[in-house]
């Protein structure tokens, strides 16, 4: 029997309240208890657990739910406010309610553009200073005062490894923490004697509390670690190592005394095991992932922290010439340089960057100076410019190569600069609508990298700068690059049509080894009917300088040779490729070209359009012999899907004899009578199986169709069917193929595994409702329904009703939850449809992801919820980002795609293009209609000019 005048502390009421919960007669769960008192199941789960302290009327709700008389109610609420009384009279706060890592000085770290949301930490990842600090931890959870301080220099993570050690502490009910400030961190420490049992004291930058002549704040800190009557209670600080070094130069003093045995130091980079497995943690987090990818030297949380710091500096501290040859950085990176800039680029171009009275008071060796400040670090991080050493730093390494010992030096060259790389991200945001200077552009043309230029005359043209867009293209052809000529044969035809010394000039010019871009550059100088330059360059034979290794894009070369009537360079070609191709034995029919491989169907469909069927039949014949069946460890899916792809290619090319060996191969993979190789479905594989039967009846191979159903169903047993979801699917192929029996033999056997499998797919379900085993329950159930199984099938329904009515609010996957309504449509399951479409999915969607929200207005239409596909066109229309034209693109092209014939979804694409207002620029339109010849940086109107303008 529980005493509520024996409550006086939190710890006493949160273990009082667990033990009404365990003793409740009923045994109901939170869900149950909440549900009765008409509060949140999380509000009685952190009662119970002692993780917050409940106001009373909340309280009074949970006893009367648990059965306490009325009677009893007004002991409870004495002991209620004895315990908040305990609660309000120790420092700090709550552990459990610190939920702001910022709030106790974590850095914050870099953020990334177009992740989603993400935590507002990244990933953490332990290591052997961790499990020091864990250890710490454990011993004052078990009630011994302790203290530990991290040292490491700036950005190391010395707090955020606090803050995660600190864990364990928040699932233990009483613990406070006390992150002493006010009024200075020195004066707020004069409350040190008030500090009481569980408490966890927080001195991030410790120095600042120690750091004066009078060692008091040691001596009191000394005193309470000893203190019984005030224990458990933990310390936790931070240091640089060159504090740690003064504060404890005096081998007397009370601080040294205190910090003997209880520093731990944090290594600054990640090495070996930790650097591993940072990477392998990488993958779920970009944040984390772009630390390990720029981060230097295994410096992964000063990258991370680095950023911030970066801006603070950039906006506030920056002086004049450092801000400009930063911001000179920052264009050229977000107008497609690389991050590599020339001493000469930034020397050129900086002083436009900056006001007449700072040119005027910047000195003569203002670059030096400016580039001393960039290069200094932030935080621990790269400073925001810093020079590229032309040569390695020496690591240490066991043995010097003989070359390096020889005394050579590197050649002399111009020193070059880098970004860093998160004011390369700022800048791209917040610097997106400035146009650089005139002379950045003249200077970029002469410095840039030659594989830079297309890039940079791509940006110059989409803000207008013509001319400077037309030099680069110029120079960047001059220099090899493989598009620039398109750009500008492209740009030079629509400024002046009759003058066709560019497409000469260009045509002379051209690089020849990418057959992508002369397939480009074929089809633009037919588009413009550049007919004599389209000679001159055949006559250059580019169907023997393109480079076949690794670029399909031969292969559309051809077929635009082919188009043009050019003969010769279609045979050269197509003799270069069945030369270069092979057909390497495996389980997938595939070609390869060099170290590329391409799906044989693709390059036999290509040969047989442009008429070479000698070639065709040739290659064929090859891959047919070569085709394997699949292994046990073999994507036996992507066989299927390539077999029926070749299957159909051959049928249609009357390659009848071809076909017929095809087929037998395929007879021969599910007749094999091998033990150690059997076959065995999965979920993944039945559509596929379904398509690769339909094929071999399409093609005439129905006696195949049928054999291969029956190799199919003979070996399973009810068991493994009850583990398969798609099984309908198949159950139809089946039936289409003409293969009745088979489709009888295994409805018999769903039947008999039926109750089993509705029963374990339902245990299956949880929270989460785009998770995968929602979609192979309703998948089971459209199989039990298709073979007449009612009972499992009702039972199966009834349970994925009950749990659709707790699934998670948060709809980070929309095409998801587009795909479950889809699917329970097809299923048949009203009362589970009906409780679905009680969760306001219109408001939940994000607006965001377009794919997504096409994907829930054509499912929503799909299974007749016109009110909430109504309701989502609304929010569409008001809120989501129709001013950016490649989400309207994906939006309504997806929308689209679906509408099909309906006029419903057809009338919500037009009413979304129809409020759509893309963004342009302001000028956009007077420039693009009025001014063929664009502007200048300063956005006044270009003057007239011609291709004689450019120099080159």
């Amino acid at each position: 029997m529980i005493d509520p005048n024996e409550i006086n502390t939190c710890a006493e009421l949160s273990q009082a309240l667990a033990e009404l919960h365990r003793s409740d007669p009923r045994q109901r769960s939170f869900h149950d208890v909440a549900a009765a008192a008409e509060i949140a199941p999380a509000t009685v789960f952190e009662m119970v657990k002692g993780d917050s302290f409940p106001r009373w009327r909340t309280l009074e709700r949970a006893l009367t739910a648990w059965g306490v008389a009325e009677a009893q109610l007004g002991l409870w609420r004495g002991a209620h406010e004895r315990a908040r009384g305990d609660n309000s009279s120790r420092l700090g706060r709550p552990l459990v309610e610190i939920t702001n890592p910022f709030e106790l000085e974590v850095h914050r770290s870099i953020t990334l553009a177009n992740t989603g949301e993400l935590p507002c930490l990244p990933l953490y990842v332990r290591r052997a200073h961790d499990r020091v600090l864990a250890e710490i931890v454990q011993r004052a959870m078990g009630g011994e005062s302790v203290m530990a301080v991290l040292v490491a220099g700036s950005s190391a993570g010395k707090t955020r490894s606090i803050w995660e050690a600190l864990t364990p502490l928040r699932e233990v009910s009483g613990w406070r923490l006390w992150h002493p400030l006010i009024p200075t961190r020195r004066h707020a420490l004069d409350e040190l004697k008030r500090v009481k049992a569980r408490t966890v004291l927080w001195l991030n930058e410790l120095q600042e509390y120690l750091g004066s002549d009078d060692e008091q704040i040691a001596v009191e800190l000394h005193r309470l670690l000893p203190d019984k009557n005030r224990a458990p209670v933990l310390i936790l600080g931070t240091l640089w190592p060159a504090h740690h070094a003064r504060l404890c130069g005096n081998p007397a003093s009370q601080i040294r005394k205190l910090l003997e045995h209880k520093v731990i130091a944090l290594p600054e980079q990640f090495v070996g095991q930790d650097l591993i497995a940072v990477r392998q943690t990488a993958a779920t987090d970009p944040r984390l992932a772009k630390a390990v990818e720029q981060a230097e030297d295994g410096q992964i949380t000063q990258y991370l922290a680095g950023g911030p710091e970066l801006v603070n500096w950039y906006l506030f501290s920056s002086s004049p010439t450092a801000k400009a040859v930063t911001e000179v950085a920052m264009d050229a990176r977000r107008l497609g340089h690389r991050n590599a800039f020339s001493y000469a680029l930034l020397r050129d171009v900086a002083p436009s960057y900056m006001s007449a009275v700072d040119w005027d008071q910047a000195g003569g060796n203002w670059l030096e100076q400016a580039l001393a400040e960039t290069s200094t670090p932030r935080k621990g991080a790269r400073g925001p410019v810093t020079r590229i050493h032309s040569t390695a730093r020496p690591t240490g390494g066991r043995r010097n190569s003989p070359q390096s010992q020889s005394g050579t030096h590197p050649t002399d060259t111009e020193p070059l600069y880098q970004l860093a790389d998160y004011l390369d991200e700022y800048g791209r945001t917040h610097r997106a609508d400035r146009i650089p200077p005139i002379r950045f552009w003249e200077s970029i043309a002469l410095h840039a990298h030659p594989d830079d230029l297309t890039a940079l005359g791509i940006e110059a043209w989409k803000l207008h700068l013509n001319r400077d867009a037309a030099q680069l293209w110029k120079n960047a052809t001059r220099h090899g690059a493989p598009y620039a000529p398109v750009y500008l044969l492209k740009y030079q035809h629509q400024l002046q049509p009759d003058d066709h010394r560019p497409a000469d000039w260009i045509v002379d010019h051209a690089d020849l080894n990418n057959p992508e871009a002369v397939d480009l550059l074929l089809e633009t100088l037919s588009a413009a009917e550049e007919h004599a330059q389209i000679s001159a360059l055949l006559a250059r034979d580019p169907a023997t300088h393109v480079e076949l290794g690794g670029q399909d894009a031969a292969i559309n070369l051809l077929k635009t040779l082919h188009s043009l009537s050019a003969s010769n360079q279609v045979a050269i070609l197509a003799d270069r490729i069945i030369a270069e191709t092979r057909v390497p034995s495996g389980y997938c029919p595939s070609l390869r070209f060099g170290h590329c491989g391409f799906p044989a169907v693709r390059i036999l469909q290509m040969l047989h359009d442009i008429g070479a069927d000698r070639q065709m039949h040739e290659i064929a014949a090859q891959v047919v012999a070569h085709t394997e069946p699949p292994s046990a460890m073999d994507d036996r899916s992507a066989w299927s899907e390539e077999m029926v792809d070749l299957l159909e290619f051959l049928h249609n090319a009357d390659a009848g004899n071809l076909k017929i060996e095809l087929v037998e191969r395929i007879l021969a993979y599910f007749t094999r009578n091998d033990p150690d190789v059997g076959f065995y479905l999965d979920s993944e594989e039945l559509d596929y199986l379904g398509r690769l039967l339909r094929a071999l009846h399409r093609v005439g191979s129905d006696t195949t169709a049928v054999t291969v159903a029956e190799q199919l169903v003979s070996p399973l047993e009810s068991e493994d069917v009850g583990e398969l979801s798609g099984l309908a699917d198949l159950l139809a192929a089946f039936e289409d193929i003409g293969a009745h029996d088979q489709a009888a033999t295994l409805a018999d056997r769903i039947h008999i595994a039926a109750d089993n499998s509705a029963l374990a797919a339902a245990e299956r379900l949880d929270a989460n409702v785009y998770a995968n085993e929602w979609f192979r329950a309703v998948e089971l159930l459209r199989t039990l329904r298709a073979v007449g199984a009612g009972g499992p099938a009702a039972q199966l329904a009834e349970r994925i009703a009950e749990h659709l009515a707790y699934v998670n609010d948060d709809v980070r996957h929309p095409e998801a939850v587009a795909r479950l309504l889809i699917l329970l449509r097809q299923a048949g399951t009203d009362t589970a449809m009906t409780t679905f479409l009680t969760r306001d999915w219109a408001a939940l969607v994000d607006l965001g992801d377009g794919f997504g929200v096409a994907s829930m207005l054509t499912a929503l239409h799909a299974v007749g919820a016109e009110t909430l596909m109504e309701a989502l066109t609304q929010r569409v229309l008001e809120h989501a980002p129709l001013d950016d034209p490649t989400y309207v693109r994906l939006l309504v092209g997806s929308i689209d795609a679906a509408a099909t014939e309906d006029s419903a979804l057809s009338a919500i694409s037009q009413r979304i293009m129809g409020k759509s207002t893309p963004y342009q620029d302001p000028a956009d339109t007077y420039w693009r209609n009025q001014s063929v010849f664009g502007r200048e940086p300063n956005e006044t109107a270009a003057e007239p000019w011609t291709w004689q303008d450019l120099t080159g």
